[in-house]
């Protein structure tokens, strides 16, 4: 690691993934994953599945 810390690792990162946008996709996607059970929030039509709406 440089002498900038965190934030090259973030920028690397990015750089890897071919972009900032493709990095928080990314993050996003391994949030979404994570979810314990797994949780659909809209189905497309704005329906809520697994939330009380």
């Amino acid at each position: 690691m440089g002498n900038l810390g965190l934030y090259q690792e973030i920028t690397t990162r990015a750089s890897q993934l071919g972009g900032v946008e493709e990095l928080i996709a990314s993050i996003e996607k391994s949030a979404v994953l994570s979810l314990d059970p797994p949780t659909r929030f809209l189905s497309g039509g704005g329906s809520c599945e697994s939330l009380p709406c």
